[in-house]
């Protein structure tokens, strides 16, 4: 457990390798009916765990032993400092310890040991819509979860868990499968920054990579699932997305009632080529800042440019991944000045409430500006889950309404156009309805704020006497 406790359970699986199942059709068929809400998974600690396995023939108390002297060990060492640590007895009275793999750098497991990693730790509870989570039975939760899981092949195992938390344990390298299947199947799981893969780094040759990528690019359609239409948008009508040649990108996705919370679908990262022996194009899109909460998908597209029409399509196809082509064709291809929020500061000089992250690309006479929450932070980009709407129910105290506030008092989305040096008009901007045709920023009549440049970056000071410092990637 967290405190590194250790708990003892009659049963836990002594052949590690293999995925735990749930015994009995009656037993499973029974505690998965009395689950009835969504459960909410949460990742214990950062550091990965590993199951040692002692030999029957080793004495009673040697693997307590071991674990009282190696955990302090570790945590002396810098280890072991958030996570859980169990001890089981299994089958022919072999013993099973679920510790970090920093202890096994601290002190060598017992001779005879085997060792089984990495692994990474799941606590469950029930979710009540607009309420605190709520413990579950171990019984319930792992027979629901395991329908899942070993639907997709996940390696998986139950772990002994004290009072009425449930807590299982999944194959680290099956961790994001896990998690999009365990969303895909109407459940939270958590935090984004242990459970999602990880974004990936700059890459030095990125300009080179990505030369087609880049310029000002129009939504014309997109068919979800394939075959069906489910936006269809005249060139310079629809979503916009500005791709910079380091990688960076922002999305505008502003629906048709700016103000429209579910129709939200705005976003910007970094864009990725992925380097592969195949003729065909493929690239991957990391969401920085999500106006929607992530999934734990992977956004990777086979790509066919046409002349000026980009298709994405993508890829790969399977049962956990949702299908979508999008046609884009390209208004403009630069020059491309890109530029990646660093630091807030509030009027008077107080610390920002929370940290933002964001893009402002410029794209010859078009700009795109995506600021919000970085995924892992706050409520919509702190829980992997399907949609804005299920987050609503899954978000603990306050419901929809905290969800709505967080969205329009920390995300901000908005498109225009470059009129003159310093000169911005917006032309679409999430949450403001009639604002289309308004000057946003005037350097010369100081409307908007100011500008300064620095060495390497542009300081934006705003009209309430806040402060923005961007870092110029293009």
């Amino acid at each position: 457990r967290r405190a590194w406790g250790v708990t003892r359970e009659r049963a836990m699986p002594a052949a590690t390798s293999s995925k735990a199942r749930i015994s009995g059709e009656g037993l499973a068929a029974n505690a998965v009916a009395g689950i009835t809400r969504p459960l909410r998974l949460h990742a214990l600690g950062s550091e990965s765990l590993a199951v040692v396995s002692l030999s029957p023939s080793s004495p009673g108390g040697e693997a307590l032993d071991w674990l009282a002297t190696a955990l302090p060990a570790a945590r002396s060492e810098g280890g072991a400092n958030g996570g859980i640590a169990a001890l089981a007895s299994g089958a022919a009275s072999a013993t099973a310890v679920v510790v970090p793999e920093s202890a096994l750098r601290a002190v060598p497991p017992p001779v005879g040991a085997t060792v089984d990693r990495p692994w990474v730790a799941l606590e469950i509870t029930a979710v009540a819509p607009g309420a605190d989570a709520k413990s579950v039975s171990s019984i319930g939760a792992t027979a629901v979860l395991g329908l899942v899981l070993n639907k997709v092949c996940v390696r998986w195992r139950t772990l002994p868990a004290a009072e009425a938390q449930a807590i299982i344990l999944v194959r680290e390298e099956d961790l994001p499968a896990a998690t999009v299947a365990l969303v895909r199947a109407g459940h939270a799981v958590g935090p984004p920054g242990r459970v999602c893969p990880q974004a990936p780094d700059e890459d030095e040759a990125a300009p080179q990579k990505s030369v087609a990528y880049v310029g000002a690019w129009s939504l014309l359609k997109r068919e979800e699932p394939v075959g069906t239409t489910c936006e269809k948008h005249a060139a310079g009508d629809g979503p916009l997305r500005l791709q910079a040649p380091s990688g960076v990108f922002v999305e505008i996705r502003v629906p048709v009632q700016p103000d429209n919370v579910s129709g939200q679908a705005s976003n910007a990262g970094y864009h990725s080529v992925v380097d592969t022996a195949s003729a065909r194009n493929f690239s991957m899109r990391h969401r920085t800042v999500d106006f929607r909460p992530p999934t734990g998908t992977v956004l990777c597209t086979a790509v066919k440019f046409d002349r000026e029409v980009m298709v994405e399509l993508s890829h790969p196809r399977g049962p956990c991944r949702d299908e979508y082509i999008e046609a884009w064709t390209r208004l403009s291809d630069g020059p491309v000045t890109a530029l990646e929020l660093v630091s807030e500061s509030p009027a008077g000089g107080a610390p920002a409430a929370r940290t933002r992250a964001g893009y402002w690309i410029f794209c010859g006479d078009r700009f795109g500006r995506v600021i919000g929450p970085p995924r892992g932070e706050g409520l919509v980009a702190g829980t992997c889950c399907t949609s804005l709407e299920r987050l609503c129910v899954l978000g603990g105290p306050g419901g929809p309404r905290s969800v709505h506030h967080e969205l329009r008092s920390s995300y901000e989305a908005m498109w225009g156009r470059l009129e003159a040096a310093g000169r911005l008009r917006v032309l679409r901007q999430a949450w403001r309805p009639g604002i289309e045709g308004e000057i946003i920023l005037d350097t010369a009549s100081g409307s908007g704020g100011s500008i300064a440049l620095g060495h390497g970056e542009v300081l934006h000071r705003l009209p309430n006497g806040g402060e923005q410092r961007w870092r110029i990637r293009d």
